[in-house]
């Protein structure tokens, strides 16, 4: 252990990164108050760092992608959940409680399935890969080819089957698309009017879809913002797979231990 400088961890859901506390995360029962970090650290006995688990990410673009220093950008995570993170004057907007963010929470126009949160009518419960899911199942059931590749089978309904769907052109599964890129390009429109950013990068297995998805969105959101926020305004899908969330928890720990908190991220 005495070469290791730290754990870094990345928390989905609430938590208290001050506290070092797993609060709760819907797709978990029983993650309630979870002393994360005293459990770590008493084990391994090395100093631990969290934050949530989209939070981190955006450590491993201040030093993989832009070396410490990044333009206006939105970083979106669409998976079990919406999130945004935005970095203006190279420093990220979050708030002091850690809740932040919460893009999949947003209530939108045409919305209107039930929400893990139990409301209904937001953005996770229409994009949100569990969302996607239950929407290709619930098409299946009235006769709808969405995803057609799995003939029916419940089991086989994941979102890597929807991605290859839609690859395949398959008709119901594009309509399906279409209506996913119409809520998050209502969505990001309103962030490009409030933040101005320069750069918007979408993470996730939906965004794996790279321009099949985005040209749309692309096209939606020039639509609709203002013409001085759409001038050199790029959608980009993330450059990193699905380690970016431990990339950025590593990223997190070296930045805590080598005191580098105290410049812009």
């Amino acid at each position: 252990s005495k070469k290791v400088i730290g754990i870094g961890i990345g928390i989905p859901g609430y938590s208290d990164a001050n506290r070092g506390i797993a609060i709760s995360y819907s797709h978990l029962k029983d993650w309630k108050n979870i002393p994360v970090k005293d459990i770590l650290e008493k084990e391994f006995h090395v100093t631990c760092y969290m934050d949530n688990n989209v939070n981190v990410m955006i450590f491993a673009y201040k030093w993989l992608v832009y070396g410490g220093k990044c333009e206006d950008m939105l970083f979106v995570s669409i998976r079990t959940g919406a999130r945004v993170i935005p970095i203006i004057n190279n420093q990220p907007v979050r708030g002091t409680c850690g809740y932040s963010g919460e893009l999949g929470h947003v209530k939108v126009s045409g919305g209107s399935r039930i929400c893990s949160c139990g409301r209904y009518g937001c953005l996770n419960s229409e994009i949100s890969d569990v969302a996607i899911v239950n929407k290709i199942i619930d098409g299946i059931k009235v006769g709808r080819e969405i995803a057609e590749a799995v003939q029916g089978d419940m089991d086989k309904v994941t979102m890597m089957s929807f991605i290859n769907s839609v690859r395949e052109g398959h008709a119901d599964s594009l309509k399906l698309l279409d209506q996913v890129k119409g809520f998050i390009a209502d969505t990001l429109s309103m962030l490009v009017n409030i933040f101005a950013p320069r750069k918007i990068v979408l993470f996730g297995e939906l965004a794996e879809l790279g321009d099949i998805l985005l040209d749309g969105v692309r096209e939606r959101v020039s639509e609709n913002i203002i013409k001085e926020n759409s001038n050199g305004l790029k959608i980009m899908a993330s450059e990193f797979g699905r380690n970016l969330g431990a990339m950025g928890a590593a990223a997190m720990v070296m930045q805590n231990a080598f005191e580098f908190l105290e410049e812009k991220i």
